[in-house]
């Protein structure tokens, strides 16, 4: 019969654990997420930067705005600056004609020459270069069509009326719509006077650019659209 003190020992031996690797303690802030085979990786997936906008579309839009805008302001002081030298009158009427060059002015001119009122209704200067003078009651006519007049002096000097004469070629290149002729001398106050309807510009000398731009801002304005505008 085995001995009290061996049937202790027997009894620690099966009360004890077995032995082997303790369990492990995990760390959750250090541990990292295992995926299951065949599942997709839980990857953050990156945000691409906005891009801001393209430094050379800015640049090349405002360029292009500022262009539009210094055309605009250029075309805009050029025209009312040869408007803001030339004189307007009032609008004596349209359609208003006489018979005969001969008949009574119902109504007289306002202007010398003259920028709108009565004229032969059936009657038209031709439209160019005319070296001799062309009455009041036909020219009516033409600028009432949206012609406009260059009206100089008979006794305008040979250099003066060449300037004027290659001008007028020049401008009828671009319109029609153009009629020079010479005024006796004591029925024009200026050497050269370039009517359209309603406006009157008055030179003591040939001004090649003053002339041009009242020719651009003016001609196939008047009130009958049979001449068409530069613009």
């Amino acid at each position: 019969m085995p001995s009290k003190e061996k049937r202790m020992s027997n009894k620690k031996q099966r009360n004890a654990k077995p032995a082997g690797n303790p369990k492990p303690t995990v760390n959750t802030q250090s541990s990292q997420l295992i995926n299951k085979p065949g599942t997709t990786p839980n990857r953050k997936v990156p945000v691409p930067a906005k891009k801001g906008p393209n430094i050379y579309m800015i640049v090349g839009a405002v360029a292009i705005v500022a262009l539009f805008v210094g055309l605009f302001v250029l075309r805009s002081s050029g025209s009312s600056g040869i408007l803001s030298e030339a004189k307007q009158f009032a609008d004596l009427g349209q359609g208003l004609h006489t018979q005969t060059i001969d008949d009574a002015l119902p109504i007289p001119y306002n202007s010398n020459p003259p920028t709108s009122g009565y004229h032969v209704g059936s009657m038209i200067s031709p439209w160019g270069i005319q070296k001799e003078p062309v009455s009041d009651k036909v020219s009516t006519h033409n600028i009432e069509h949206g012609g406009v007049i260059i009206h100089y002096k008979q006794s305008l000097d040979a250099d003066s009326l060449a300037k004027l004469d290659a001008l007028a070629r020049d401008l009828q290149r671009r319109n029609q719509c153009l009629l020079m002729t010479s005024r006796p001398d004591d029925q024009i106050d200026h050497p050269i006077v370039v009517t359209a309807w309603t406006y009157m510009l008055s030179l003591d000398s040939v001004d090649t650019t003053k002339i041009t731009q009242f020719f651009e801002e003016l001609v196939g304005k008047g009130p009958e659209k049979f001449c068409t505008p530069l613009s």
